[in-house]
C-alpha cells in the first residue's frame, strides 16, 4: 500500500452523502484493498467500463434507463457489487444516479488515478488538466497513485477478483475509448463473459460490427484477440431493461437462458432414454410372453395325447434347471418341498394347464399398463422435444435462423429472450401432452451434457462455422453412421432368424410334426412386429440419407473460398441446411413412430375382451350431433362461397360444423391454436392461401393425436406424410359433385359414419 494510507479516510459530498476512500499504489493487492476499505461481501462483481466526457457531450437515448433499471436492478438481485471509473462522467455518473434510484443496496466502488481526480476536502474542481470530479453517489474510492488515465486498471481487476472471491465476474461496456479497449481485453483474458450495449456509440459499436463480421481489422491485435476469444453478448441500446436485468443475473446465478436450456434438454433426454427402455422391456414381455404361450399349448397337447403315468421327480427338477438357466432360484424352491418320488399325470397336466392360463392373462395386464401410462409415446414426445431444443440451441449459439440480425431486429428483442420464449412454447406444448403425468427426473449432470457436445464445445460459446461444423455437422453424421451400423446388424440377423424359422417349418412338417410350426411362426413373428414397432427398417434408410445430406453440405461448404466462407449469408445457409436435414429427419422419425403405436394400440385393443360391446344404448338412435368439426377457411380463398356445401356434408355425418377465420387464427398465439385445438375433433383446413400457416396448424393436430382433412388444389397436395388420421381431398376452384362425394368417403374413412 502506498505510504499515507494507513486508514480508510471519508469524502464528505454533502447533502448527507459521504465516501469511505484509500489511497493505494497501483502494485497493491486486490484483497489488501478489500481488507482495507472492509467491503460488504457480495456473490459476484460488475465491473461497468465505457464512455466519460465524450458520453456527456453526446448522450445515448435509452442508455440512463438501461444503466439504472437494468444494471443497478440486476446488482441488487445478484447480490453482486459494482465496480467502475467512479467519476462524476460518462456512464460512471449514470451508475451512481442509479445505485443512488436503487436506495444504494449495492457497493458501487470507484477506482480512479488520485492525480486525476478532484473531491471535496481533495483538489479543487477544474484544478487539474484533464481531471473529473469523483462521483457523490458513490460508496466507496481506490484512489490509485499512478499518473495518467488507465494507470488504473491493474489495481480495478485485481480488486474485482479479490471482491468475488472466487464467485462470478462480468463485464458491461457501454461506449468506451482507448481505456475501455484496454479493459475489454483483460476481461476477455480473464475469461469473463461481456456485455457489449450495442448502439452506445464508439467502442461498443466497434466491437458489435467486428463480432458480426466474425473478423476484425487485421492491423488491430487486440481488438482481433477481443473478438476471436471473447465471450461476447451484444445488447440492443433500444432493448428493455428488464431483459438487460435478466440477462446479468442469468449470467452472475450460472441460471441463464442458455444454460437453462441445455438443462432442460438434458431433462429431456434422459428421460426419454428411460421411457424408451421401459417401452422396449414391455414389448419384448409381450412378444415373447406371446411365444412363451404357443409353446405351452403345443407342450400340453402332446402330452396330453401321450403322458406316461407318473415322471420322477428328480428328472422334473433336472428339466426343469435346464430350461431357467439364469434363474436358479426355480428349481431349488422346488427341490426344498416335500415333494413324493414321483409326480402323477393329473397333477403335472393341471400345473401345465394353470400356467397356460396365467401367460394370458400377464400379458393382458402387461398390455394393459402399456395403455394406460403409454411409455412409447411419451418417449417419442420427450425425445422430439429434446432435439428441438438443442436445434434451437445451436440457431442461438450461431445466430442464425430467427436469432439472425434482421429476424432479431424486426422482433424488437434481444436474442436471450427470444431462446427464452421459443423455449417456453417447447416445454409448454411438451406439457400439454401425456408428458404432464410424469414426474421428469431434473437434469444434475454437467453443462452442456457430456454425450450432446464434442470435448472442444463448451456449450455456452458462439459458435464459428468451423466450430459449428465441428460440433454439429460432424457430430451428427457420426451418429447417424453409427446408429446405421447398429440396426443394419439387428435387421440382418432377425431376417436371417425368420427365414431360417421359415426353413424349420417346413423341415418339421416333411417329417410329419406340423403341431411344432405354430412355435416357429410364433418366434418368426414376434421377431417381425419387434421390427415393426420400432420401425428399424425405415429408420435405417433415413439414417443414410441425412447422413449423405449433411455430406453434401459440408461438401458445399468446404468448396467455398475463404472469402465466401466470411459472407454471413453463407454462413447462415450453413447452419440452416444442416438444422433444416436434422429437423426432417427427426420429424419422419415422430410420425412414423407414433403412427407404429397407433397399429400397436390399435392391435392390442383388438386382442381385449369387447366389453362395451355389450352394453344396451340408453340414448334413442337419433341423438344431437357432440362432436366439433372445425373448417378453417380464409375470407379471400374461393371456398368461402362453398362453407355451406362443405357444412351440409359434414353434419349429415353427426358432426357440429362451425366455421374458423383462417386469417384470425394463423396470427393467434400458440395459446390460442393450442385451445381451438383442445375443443375439436376434426378439422378441415383450406390450403389453398396460406399452404406454410396450414401445415403448422396441420403438423399441431397430428401431433395432438386429432384428425384434420386438408382442402388442397388440385396438384398442390400438402408434403406432410398422412397417416391414418389426416386425409387429403383435392378441389378445383369450388366443389362440385366429385368432390363432394369424396368428401364425404374421406369423413367415413376417418369413422364418422352417415
Amino acid at each position: 500500500m502506498a505510504e499515507g494510507e494507513a486508514s480508510t479516510l471519508e469524502i464528505n459530498f454533502g447533502k448527507g452523502r459521504s465516501a469511505k476512500y484509500i489511497v493505494a499504489s497501483g502494485d497493491s493487492s486486490g484483497a489488501e484493498v478489500v481488507e482495507k476499505l472492509d467491503l460488504p461481501k457480495s456473490q459476484a462483481v460488475i465491473l461497468l467500463i465505457g464512455g466519460a466526457a465524450g458520453l456527456d457531450a453526446q448522450p445515448v437515448p435509452g442508455l440512463e434507463q438501461l444503466i439504472s433499471r437494468g444494471v443497478a436492478r440486476a446488482s441488487v438481485n445478484a447480490n453482486a457489487a459494482i465496480i467502475d471509473g467512479g467519476t462524476h462522467a460518462g456512464v460512471m455518473a449514470l451508475m451512481g444516479q442509479g445505485a443512488a434510484d436503487r436506495g444504494h443496496q449495492s457497493a458501487l466502488i470507484g477506482v480512479a488515478p488520485r492525480p486525476k481526480v478532484t473531491y471535496p476536502g481533495g483538489p479543487a474542481d477544474g484544478s487539474i488538466e484533464d481531471g473529473a470530479a469523483l462521483d457523490p453517489n458513490h460508496d466507496y474510492f481506490v484512489l490509485v497513485d499512478e499518473a495518467d488515465w488507465g494507470d488504473e486498471t491493474g489495481l480495478m481487476f485485481r480488486v474485482a477478483k479479490a471482491l468475488a472471491n472466487g464467485g462470478k465476474v462480468i463485464t458491461v461496456l457501454a461506449n468506451g475509448g482507448p481505456v475501455a479497449r484496454e479493459e475489454v481485453l483483460r476481461s476477455v483474458r480473464n475469461g469473463w463473459p461481456i456485455i457489449v450495449i450495442e448502439g452506445s456509440g464508439q467502442l461498443a459499436d466497434v466491437i458489435a460490427r467486428s463480432w458480426r463480421a466474425k473478423k476484425a481489422p487485421a492491423k488491430d491485435a487486440a481488438l482481433t484477440e477481443i473478438i476471436a476469444e471473447g465471450k461476447i453478448q451484444l445488447f440492443s441500446v433500444h432493448g428493455l431493461p428488464v431483459e438487460l436485468r435478466r440477462l446479468i443475473v442469468g449470467e452472475l446465478s450460472g441460471e441463464n437462458v442458455l444454460r437453462r436450456a441445455w438443462k432442460d434438454f438434458g431433462t429431456y433426454d434422459a428421460n426419454a432414454a428411460y421411457q424408451q427402455k421401459t417401452f422396449s422391456g414391455l414389448v419384448a414381455w409381450i412378444l415373447w410372453l406371446g411365444v412363451l404361450a404357443t409353446v405351452l399349448a403345443v407342450i400340453h397337447k402332446q402330452l396330453t395325447a401321450n403322458f406316461p403315468a407318473a415322471i420322477p421327480t428328480q428328472s422334473l427338477l433336472g428339466f426343469l434347471t435346464y430350461v431357467s438357466v439364469g434363474v436358479p432360484i426355480i428349481p431349488r424352491l422346488i427341490s426344498a418341498l416335500p415333494l413324493p418320488a414321483s409326480i402323477p399325470d393329473e397333477l403335472l397336466l393341471k400345473l401345465l394347464k394353470y400356467i397356460i392360463i396365467v401367460v394370458p392373462i400377464t400379458i393382458s395386464v402387461l398390455v394393459a399398463l402399456a395403455n394406460h401410462f403409454k411409455t412409447g409415446k411419451k418417449w417419442v414426445l420427450l425425445r422430439g422435444s429434446a432435439e428441438a431444443l438443442k436445434r434451437e440451441i445451436f440457431y442461438y449459439r450461431t445466430s442464425t435462423g430467427s436469432y439472425g440480425d434482421e429476424s432479431v431486429a424486426s422482433e424488437g428483442i434481444s436474442r436471450e429472450l427470444l431462446l427464452a420464449r421459443r423455449a417456453g412454447n417447447i416445454t409448454r406444448r411438451l406439457t400439454q401432452t401425456e408428458v404432464n403425468e410424469l414426474a421428469l427426473k431434473q437434469f444434475d449432470g454437467s453443462i452442456p451434457p457430456t454425450y450432446a457436445a464434442v470435448e472442444t464445445d463448451d456449450g455456452m460459446s458462439i459458435l464459428t462455422p468451423e466450430a459449428y461444423i465441428a460440433g454439429r455437422l460432424d457430430d451428427q453424421m457420426r451418429y447417424f453412421e453409427s446408429s446405421a451400423r447398429k440396426i443394419q446388424r439387428r435387421i440382418k440377423w432377425r431376417q436371417i432368424a425368420i427365414y431360417t424359422l421359415g426353413g424349420m417349418g417346413t423341415l418339421l412338417a416333411a417329417i410329419e410334426q406340423q403341431i411344432w410350426i405354430a412355435v416357429t411362426t410364433a418366434v418368426a413373428t414376434a421377431l417381425t412386429a419387434h421390427m415393426e414397432h420400432f420401425q428399424l427398417e425405415s429408420t435405417l434408410v433415413k439414417y443414410n440419407q441425412s447422413k449423405a445430406d449433411l455430406g453434401n453440405v459440408k461438401s458445399w461448404w468446404s468448396a467455398l473460398s475463404d472469402r465466401q466462407k466470411q459472407d454471413p449469408s453463407n454462413q447462415t445457409l450453413l447452419v440452416e441446411s444442416t438444422e433444416k436435414i436434422l429437423e426432417n429427419e427427426l420429424t419422419g422419425w415422430v410420425q412414423r413412430m407414433q403412427d407404429a403405436m397407433e397399429k400397436i394400440s390399435a392391435a392390442q385393443s383388438d386382442a381385449e375382451p369387447r366389453r362395451q360391446q355389450q352394453k344396451v344404448p340408453e340414448e334413442p338412435a337419433i341423438t344431437k350431433p357432440q362432436l366439433r368439426c372445425a373448417v378453417i377457411i380464409s375470407p379471400v380463398s374461393a371456398l368461402a362461397s362453398d362453407y355451406e356445401a362443405i357444412k351440409k356434408v359434414v353434419e349429415t355425418h353427426k358432426l357440429i360444423c362451425e366455421r374458423v377465420d383462417a386469417m384470425t387464427l394463423f396470427v393467434e398465439e400458440l395459446e390460442a391454436l393450442e385451445a381451438e385445438i383442445s375443443r375439436t375433433d376434426l378439422m378441415l383446413i383450406d390450403f389453398s392461401t396460406n399452404p406454410a400457416s396450414a401445415s403448422y396448424l396441420a403438423g399441431l393436430m397430428s401431433a395432438r393425436g386429432k384428425r384434420w382433412i386438408a382442402l388442397a388444389p388440385a396438384g398442390e397436395a400438402p408434403t406432410i406424410k398422412t397417416s391414418t388420421r389426416e386425409r387429403v381431398v383435392e378441389i378445383g376452384e369450388h366443389l362440385d359433385a366429385a368432390v363432394t362425394t369424396k368428401l364425404a368417403k374421406t369423413l367415413e374413412e376417418l369413422g364418422f359414419s352417415g
